[in-house]
């Protein structure tokens, strides 16, 4: 794998690696995120702001993406040497399957679309409430880097 692939690689795979630690908080600040509902409701789409992090989403399938990503990255920019970033928002159904893909905002229409393709091929242990699959509305950001 090429050095540039390997960034781009790298920076998708952490954007969907589980968060860090959320630091302690002291008395009179705001809580760090909502507490688990007490009861999983299957119908709706909760946000990630609504599950703490350890309910979130993680991502199965780490090398298909990355040579999902590396088979998407738009030839002409590739040899360009132009990077794209996309910022997707999608839900992860209760069966880890993304769905209901939007961009929220991309350097080309290329990447954009690029990236699409790339989201597409992910599968999640999906968010949980309790012990019971739940959908959950998600940011992603795709880096694609160029070889340098």
């Amino acid at each position: 794998m090429n050095r540039s692939l390997a960034s781009a690689v790298i920076l998708l795979l952490a954007a969907c690696a589980p968060p860090a630690p959320r630091p302690v908080t002291w008395p009179g600040s705001a809580p760090p995120s909502a507490p688990a509902p007490a009861v999983a409701d299957t119908t709706r789409i909760y946000e990630e702001r609504e599950l703490p992090s350890r309910s979130m989403p993680q991502l199965l399938n780490r090398n298909t993406v990355a040579r999902e990503l590396e088979r998407s990255y738009p030839p002409q920019l590739r040899d360009l040497g132009t990077k794209g970033e996309v910022t997707v928002r999608l839900v992860v159904e209760r069966t880890g399957v993304p769905s209901a893909l939007e961009v929220v905002r991309g350097t080309d229409p290329e990447f954009a679309a690029a990236a699409l393709r790339v989201i597409r091929t992910m599968r999640f242990q999906p968010a949980a409430v309790g012990s019971v699959p739940v959908r959950v509305r998600v940011t992603i950001p795709v880096t694609f880097t160029p070889a340098s």
